[in-house]
């Protein structure tokens, strides 16, 4: 998922989880909080927050077994969580 920031886009991973009845199954890890209902529901993806295609942001329906070269790159090669912000992956 590709959201965008005052700075420009963050790449947002979540977590996915394997049912027999249902296969992949993408959850949002970015949890419940005022304002926010993640509710755990096969019924329906439910994301912490909106997609907003009208300002360029990108839902990426992809389920990785291991994590992107590129991710685990900036994030080595960051030495803090703002350097990563501006060196993360712009997109897949």
């Amino acid at each position: 998922m590709k959201l965008q920031l005052e700075s420009g886009y963050a790449l947002h991973g979540l977590n996915a989880v394997y049912l027999d009845d249902v296969g992949w199954f993408r959850v949002d890890p970015r949890g419940n909080k005022p304002g926010v209902d993640t509710q755990f529901s096969t019924d329906r993806e439910k994301l912490a927050y909106p997609i907003r295609e009208e300002l360029g942001e990108v839902d990426y329906p992809n389920v990785f077994t291991e994590p992107l070269s590129s991710v685990i790159t900036a994030m080595q090669e960051s030495n803090d969580c703002q350097k990563l912000f501006y060196n993360r992956p712009e997109g897949l």
